[in-house]
C-alpha cells in the first residue's frame, strides 16, 4: 500500500491536474444561477463535462429528480460519496456559494478517483448532484429514492461568512438546525368588501390571525428556537374580500424531535386562524430538515487529514463552538442519519463586509480568484479523508458503531 504522504501528494497533483475544469464549473453555476428544482443548466453543464471524459458512469435526472446526476466510479470495495449542491437564491444569485461547493464535489471526486487508480486500490465512489437544498430538500428525496443506500460515508464541504482573523477550515457543523416548512392553504367565500361584507369569509385573515398567534408564541419557545413566515396568494385589491391565501411558516430547533414539537405549536396557531374566521384549512410539509449527526471517530479522522494537507497555511478546528446557538439548517442532516457525513465549512475573503445570503456574498463566491483557493484546499481534505473511509477497516468500523449509537 502507498504511503500516507504518497497517497496526499497524489490527491495534491490531481486536483492541479484538473483545476482549470473545476474552475470552469465555479464559473459557469455562477454565471448562470437557477432556484431549486430548476438547476437545469448546472445539470447539463457537469453531466456533459463528465460524459465526456469517458470514465464514468454517469446519470441524467438521477433517483425520480430532474436536476439531479449520479456520477459513478466502480472499482468494487467500499463506496463513498460526494455531494454537489447547486441551486441559487431569488434575486441575488450564489450568495450561499454553491457554485463552489458543486466544484469541491467535482474537484473531491476526480482527485480521490485518479488517486485509486493511480495506486490501483479497490473502491467506488459516487458523486451525486443535490438540488434545492435552499428551498425544498433536494436531499431528503434523494435520501428517500435510495440515492445513499450502499455509502460507507458522505462528504461535502460549504463556504461561509466567519467572523475569525486568517483562513479557517472548520471540519465539522454542530450547529446546524433541524428545520421543518409548512404551508397552510384558507379557503374562504367571497364578497363586496362594502356592500355585503356578511356574506364573506375572509382567507386573508386567517393568515392574519396565524401570524399573530405565532408572534404569541415566540414568547414561549426556547432561545436557540425560530420561527419565520410569510404569505402567499395575498389580496391586491381592497374591495373584495379574499376567498383564498396561504400562511408559510419555518421553524428550526436544535433537534429534530422537537422540531416535530415545534410543528405541533404552530400547526394549532394556523388552526386557531381558520377557526376565528371561519374558513376552512389545508395543511401540508413542505419539507423538514434533520439537525446533523457529527460522528466523533469520522470528525477525528478528518481533523487529522486536514492537519497534514493543510494545517501550514490554514487555521483549522474541529467543530464550531462559541458560534450562536442558532445557526442555519441543510438537508445534509437528512443524509447524516442515514449514513456517516461529513459537513465541512470553510471561510472565503469576502469582497465587502456582508452576511450569508447576500448579494456581497454572491459576488465573493464568485471572485474565484480569491474563492477557489480555499475551495481546492477543502476538496483535498474531503478527497484524502474520504480515501481513508475506503481503505482503513478499524476506523469504519469505529465509524459505523458510534453512527448507529448516535440516530
Amino acid at each position: 500500500m502507498p504511503s500516507k504522504e504518497e497517497i496526499q501528494s497524489s490527491i495534491a497533483q490531481a486536483l492541479e491536474e484538473s483545476k482549470d475544469d473545476i474552475i470552469k464549473v465555479a464559473k459557469e453555476l455562477y454565471e448562470h444561477p437557477e432556484l431549486a428544482f430548476q438547476e437545469h443548466h448546472a445539470h447539463d453543464f457537469i453531466t456533459g463535462y463528465f460524459e465526456s471524459l469517458g470514465e464514468f458512469k454517469v446519470t441524467r435526472h438521477a433517483y425520480g429528480l430532474d436536476t439531479a446526476f449520479e456520477v459513478l466510479y466502480e472499482n468494487g470495495g467500499r463506496l463513498v460519496n460526494f455531494n454537489a449542491e447547486m441551486d441559487a437564491l431569488p434575486d441575488i444569485g450564489h450568495g450561499c456559494g454553491h457554485n463552489l461547493i458543486a466544484a469541491c464535489g467535482c474537484a473531491s471526486f476526480l482527485a480521490l478517483v485518479k488517486t485509486l487508480k493511480k495506486y490501483r486500490i479497490s473502491g467506488s465512489v459516487q458523486l451525486l448532484g443535490t438540488p434545492a437544498e435552499e428551498s425544498m430538500g433536494g436531499k431528503c428525496k434523494l435520501v428517500e429514492n435510495g440515492a445513499y443506500r450502499g455509502v460507507s460515508a458522505s462528504f461535502m464541504a460549504h463556504p461561509l461568512v466567519i467572523e475569525k482573523e486568517g483562513d479557517l477550515i472548520q471540519i465539522s457543523s454542530n450547529t446546524l438546525l433541524a428545520c421543518s416548512m409548512i404551508e397552510c392553504e384558507y379557503t374562504g367565500a367571497p364578497a363586496h368588501a362594502s356592500a355585503f361584507p356578511w356574506d364573506g369569509i375572509n382567507a386573508f385573515d386567517a393568515c392574519i390571525g396565524s401570524w399573530v398567534n405565532i408572534s404569541m408564541l415566540r414568547q414561549q419557545i426556547r432561545p436557540h428556537q425560530r420561527i419565520h413566515g410569510y404569505f402567499k396568494d395575498v389580496p391586491t385589491v381592497a374591495n373584495v374580500i379574499p376567498a383564498k391565501s396561504t400562511a408559510v411558516y419555518q421553524f428550526r430547533s436544535r433537534l429534530r424531535s422537537e422540531v416535530e414539537e415545534l410543528k405541533k405549536k404552530v400547526e394549532n396557531c394556523c388552526i386557531a386562524g381558520a377557526t376565528a374566521t371561519g374558513c376552512s384549512y389545508k395543511l401540508k410539509e413542505v419539507f423538514s430538515y434533520s439537525d446533523m449527526i457529527n460522528v466523533p471517530s469520522l470528525v477525528d479522522a478528518c481533523y487529522e487529514t486536514a492537519q497534514d494537507v493543510c494545517g501550514d497555511k490554514y487555521l483549522l478546528q474541529k467543530g464550531d463552538k462559541g458560534q450562536p446557538d442558532a445557526s442555519g439548517s441543510s438537508d445534509i442532516g437528512n443524509v447524516s442519519y442515514e449514513v456517516p457525513a461529513i459537513h465541512i465549512v470553510y471561510k472565503i475573503p469576502t469582497l465587502e463586509k456582508c452576511p450569508q445570503h447576500s448579494a456581497g456574498f454572491a459576488k465573493s463566491a464568485g471572485h474565484l480568484k480569491t474563492s477557489m483557493p480555499p475551495t481546492f484546499a477543502s476538496a483535498k481534505v474531503l478527497a484524502a479523508s474520504a480515501y481513508k473511509v475506503l481503505t482503513d477497516d478499524k476506523l469504519l468500523e469505529t465509524v459505523q458503531k458510534e453512527h448507529s449509537k448516535l440516530i
